[in-house]
């Protein structure tokens, strides 16, 4: 069931499931969102997604995950003691989540998990062969919206320049990381049109903002703009001195999980769980 891949990061192995909207209708599910579900208190109410959760986690023998609110694609990456509220879904399946503290990612020890709700935003897998980092990485995570309209708010334009900072932090230098991003949005299915009736002025500027820093996240077909998010992570990787940085497994080779962009209900999404086994 749903998409099962292996990454190696030097000695640390991870396990990945991706699970996309087919995969929740077996759950008896509409949605794989996690939002309904950020304390205690919401168990009872969400019996379904609980069950689903604890079947999924036993399927991968994890007992203890960690679910970061991403929702604002804030580029945070935090310690998984921030995440304060223990939402139990049977013995012994945990859930750690804190609906107060936006997040994109977390550092995993041995055995635990990270796991995020998405539709389309990739995931960022990197390690040094001895400390495991996981992130979201949506567009607004990659690059700062307050960034591109010259107001900026957060002290890395980009996910991937905190996830770095914090192997710096652990006495780690950028040539030692190794950087994976999968399943983010195609990027001839992520256009952002210069003429739309309400987005179009930021859509320039963000066009123009990437172009001129990350040339190849930007394609242009006649009058189409486009952006290419593993590109853009690429190069964002290399610049800052991450030599083995790549993108892989987009959602145009997996038909089956959902993006926003993909022409069905926006509201779908896909679960995505990543595991360090080693």
């Amino acid at each position: 069931m749903g998409t099962i891949l292996q990454l190696q990061h030097g000695n640390i192995s991870s396990l990945i499931a991706a699970l996309g909207p087919e995969d929740a209708v077996v759950h008896n599910l509409e949605n794989w969102s996690l939002k309904p579900l950020q304390d205690q208190s919401d168990v009872p109410g969400n019996q379904t997604l609980v069950r689903a959760l604890a079947r999924e986690f036993a399927r991968m023998d994890i007992d203890e995950a960690f679910a970061p609110n991403v929702t604002r694609g804030s580029g945070n990456i935090i310690d998984t003691k921030d995440l304060l509220d223990m939402i139990w879904l049977d013995d012994p399946h945990v859930l750690h989540r804190n609906q107060y503290i936006h997040a994109d990612g977390l550092f995993l020890g041995l055995g635990q998990a990270f796991v995020v709700s998405a539709g389309g935003c990739g995931i960022i897998v990197a390690g040094d062969g001895e400390h495991l980092c996981v992130a979201h990485a949506g567009r607004d995570s990659l690059i700062a919206r307050s960034a591109v309209i010259g107001k900026p708010t957060r002290k890395h334009i980009s996910v991937v320049d905190s996830i770095i900072e914090q192997f710096l932090w652990r006495g780690t230098t950028p040539r030692n990381i190794t950087m994976t991003m999968l399943f983010s949005i195609p990027a001839r299915g992520f256009e952002h049109s210069g003429d739309h009736p309400v987005h179009g002025a930021y859509n320039r500027a963000l066009a123009d903002f990437i172009g001129d820093r990350w040339p190849g996240g930007v394609l242009r077909e006649g009058d189409k703009t486009f952006l290419d998010l593993d590109q853009v992570f690429v190069e964002q990787a290399r610049q800052a001195g991450v030599t083995k940085a790549w993108a892989a497994h987009s959602l145009a080779e997996h038909p089956r999980l959902a993006h926003t962009r993909d022409g069905k209900s926006p509201d779908r999404r896909n679960l995505v769980i990543v595991k360090r086994e080693s």
